[in-house]
């Protein structure tokens, strides 16, 4: 009995042994793999701004004789805001969004705090509270992309002559000639339609690519299969981007057309719209940049042969230095317009010379601009003038 015993608390020992062994090369080895990987989650970014603006609006006007004409003046509070929102859904796929307020960039004018948004009439201005300039996806593999929906399109100085295009870039309108406002205000720096986009080189020293931009400017609605292309005015647009020596220098060729400007009765005949030109970026230091842009654009009228202009020529030049000191940062902007059309008779030549000067004083996540921006229009025919005094005062703040 005695043997049996001490050969039955062998047997133990060694069940022990063997299994304390299994147990530590347990622990050992690496968990083994789920079945299934969780799916991960986007990466989301969240910004915007907001900004409110104290103006005041001054123009003194001469007449054809040069006779000074009574000045007039409005103050105004202007409001203008973003907010945006990206996923980075994997390497491949992001989306992106903005909602603003329904002028955008344009900023709204407060035009007063009684009239409520609550009655449900189209036609009145306050019940339109944002618009979507925003809501696209991005696909994107290393040297191609390709952006569709409300696609973001921003401004340049081709684009700023090109949306003037449809008032002839005549520089005595209202709010439509070039140098007036921008692309970014007008157009909402935004289109719809597709983005296509190349990269051929990208390192830290110097990066080219090409953008392909797609969009419909007019639907004019449905009509024969033989006439699909011959009413719609699609608006294409290419560009070229380029920066050398470590991303000091850069330049923007730019080429904007928009078919259909004017389009005969019969189908048969066509003009469309050509803009071209380059933007040119020279940041030598942190504190300073200097911007140069220059584009000309054109079409004729000889598919119609009616309306005010037959072959309308606008031009665009503009100038900008940004200055950093150390404390806040200033911006000059100069920009001269010139248009005519050239098969009139005679040819008057009208000008445009505008003056934008600002500085951005940073106070704890506020920043306070002073801003004033001069407008001086002219034509060669006569002694018409027109001045544009605006001093602003801009709270801002982003998150």
């Amino acid at each position: 009995m005695r043997k049996i015993h001490i050969l039955l608390t062998d047997l133990v020992m060694v069940c022990a042994l063997v299994t304390s062994s299994f147990a530590a090369e347990t622990e050992k080895k690496p968990a083994a793999p789920m079945q299934k990987a969780d799916k991960a989650k986007p990466d989301i970014t969240i910004g915007g701004d907001v900004q409110f603006r104290l103006r005041v609006h001054y123009v003194k006007k001469k007449d054809p004789e040069g006779e000074e004409l009574p000045a007039t003046g409005d103050y105004t509070n202007n409001y203008a805001w973003n907010f945006k929102v990206k996923a980075k859904v994997n390497e491949n796929i992001c989306f992106g969004m903005r909602l603003s307020n329904p002028s955008g960039y344009a900023t709204d004018k407060v035009s007063d705090n009684l009239t409520k948004m609550f009655f449900k009439d189209t036609t009145n201005y306050n019940y339109r509270i944002l618009s979507i300039p925003e809501m696209y996806f991005k696909w994107k593999v290393p040297v191609f992309s390709i952006s569709f929906g409300i696609i973001p399109v921003m401004a340049n100085t081709v684009l700023n002559l090109a949306y003037t295009e449809q008032h002839g870039y005549m520089a005595n309108k209202d709010c439509c000639e070039a140098g007036i406002t921008s692309w970014k205000v007008y157009m909402n720096n935004s289109q719809t339609g597709l983005n296509f986009g190349f990269q051929f080189l990208n390192d830290d020293a110097a990066s080219i690519g090409l953008n392909f931009i797609s969009a419909i400017a007019t639907d004019a609605g449905k009509d024969y299969i033989s006439n699909a292309l011959k009413n719609d005015q699609l608006r294409f647009v290419w560009q070229v981007p380029i920066n050398i020596l470590e991303k000091k220098i850069s330049f923007l060729p730019v080429l904007h057309m928009m078919t259909n400007k004017y389009r005969s009765a019969d189908k048969e005949d066509a003009n469309h719209t050509l803009c071209g030109g380059m933007d040119i970026g020279i940041n030598p230091i942190k504190q300073l940049g200097v911007n140069l842009g220059y584009a000309i654009g054109g079409y004729k009228n000889d598919a119609v042969m009616s309306g005010d202009f037959n072959a309308p020529l606008g031009m665009l030049a503009n100038a900008a230095v940004t200055v950093k000191p150390g404390f806040g940062k200033g911006i000059v902007i100069f920009n001269f317009g010139l248009t005519k059309d050239r098969e009139a008779d005679p040819v008057i030549n009208y000008h445009l010379i505008h003056f934008d000067l600002k500085y951005a004083i940073p106070i704890k996540s506020l920043t306070l601009m002073p801003r004033v921006r001069i407008w001086s229009f002219g034509n060669s025919e006569d002694d018409t003038s027109e001045l544009r005094l605006r001093p602003e005062l801009f709270f801002m703040a982003k998150f």
